[in-house]
């Protein structure tokens, strides 16, 4: 928001430096999405989810978040974007994280070598085939009983409906019983829904919390 000379308030901006930013994306979230501090907040239940499931790789780690709270948990992990302002904030931080595209990335690992799949505001931006190839993969590799967890926006919440549009990388919003039949049938032993910062009544926070995600099982191997 800005000001007209008037004084009346406007729809603008008025930047103190020229010229286009280094990580375009990167300046994209900090403005949209928040500050780090505030996504680990909101990230913290997971580190319970993920808690003996390592090594936890994080598909789409951003700024490293979740990578941040794995540290401080003791959970192993490995972040992979593809986004070279993202991996270069992390490796700032420490980490270890991989440029690479999510799947081309999956395809090269062992089957059943990775403890937990799991991914913070990514897979809305997967078209529909890659989306799929997305859970094919992760359940290949995983190991037995291997985590795919997997944060979305929630559309029944019209206020993160809205904001779901301010991306335009996003491609659909995922329904969240959508994505547990996704889940079945690929293959997933079993799958739950998670409303991170929820109350943890199921028909109040399916209307009100912006993000859930679910939380699917890969079965042991028979």
């Amino acid at each position: 928001a800005t000001s007209e000379a008037s004084g009346r308030a406007a729809m603008g901006y008025h930047s103190a430096t020229g010229g286009p930013a280094t990580s375009p994306y990167l300046g994209f979230e900090e403005m949209f999405r928040g500050p780090e501090s505030i996504v680990r907040d909101r990230q913290r239940p997971y580190v319970d989810v993920l808690r003996g499931r390592g090594p936890v790789v994080d598909m789409g780690c951003g700024r490293g978040e979740l990578l941040d709270l794995c540290r401080e948990a003791g959970i192993p992990a490995v972040g992979v974007d593809v986004d070279s302002g993202m991996v270069a904030r992390c490796r700032g931080k420490g980490h270890h994280v991989e440029q690479a595209d999510a799947l081309e990335y999956l395809a090269r690992q062992a089957d059943g070598s990775m403890g937990a799949i799991f991914s913070a505001q990514f897979i809305e931006h997967l078209p529909y085939e890659s989306l799929i190839r997305f859970l094919q993969l992760s359940y290949r590799k995983l190991a037995a009983d291997g985590l795919f967890v997997a944060e979305t926006v929630n559309p029944h919440s019209i206020q993160a409906f809205k904001a779901f549009w301010t991306d335009l990388t996003h491609e659909r919003p995922i329904f969240p019983e959508t994505l547990l039949a996704l889940c079945r049938l690929y293959g997933f032993e079993e799958g739950s829904i998670l409303f991170p910062t929820g109350s943890g009544e199921i028909q109040v926070d399916r209307w009100t919390q912006g993000d859930y995600a679910v939380v699917a099982k890969r079965g042991a191997f028979i």
